[in-house]
């Protein structure tokens, strides 16, 4: 009984192993452009799952927010790539931040298709009756 029981045990811990977090290897910095200052945060995704960042969060090197951006459409990273996103506000004071944090969960791939496809029908809009026959008149 106790084999079987370690046997249990240690597939579970074995099962564990393969996954990996798509949101831990990221990286920010404060870019200087002339009069405007901003941050350029980078996410490397070396997972099979799909990262999806919802917002970001700037503080003070005394660990106080300073700016929080929350994405009106999440970010997505899809597995084994790169995307770089950038975060400004022209009123802060980039001279006193010190510190970076991102908000990020991990999606299968078939969420993430199930959550773009949602996405892409409220972006598309109806054409009223009136743009059809202006359409109709003057063509595309």
């Amino acid at each position: 009984m106790k084999k079987v029981i370690v046997i249990l045990v240690m597939g579970l811990l074995w099962c564990n192993v393969g996954f990996a977090n798509p949101c831990a290897d990221w990286s920010w910095k404060i870019d200087d452009l002339g009069k405007k200052d901003f941050a350029t945060f980078t996410i490397k995704n070396k997972s099979d799952y799909v990262a999806k960042i919802t917002s970001a969060t700037i503080l003070t090197k005394d660990s106080k927010t300073m700016l929080t951006e929350t994405f009106t459409w999440p970010i997505y990273v899809k597995p084994f790539n790169e995307r770089t996103f950038y975060v400004s506000d022209s009123n802060l004071l980039w001279e006193i931040a010190g510190k970076a944090y991102i908000s990020c969960t991990s999606l299968t791939f078939a969420m993430y298709l199930w959550e773009t496809k949602a996405k892409e029908k409220k972006k598309k809009k109806k054409k009223t009756g009136a743009k059809k026959f202006l359409e109709k008149i003057f063509g595309n």
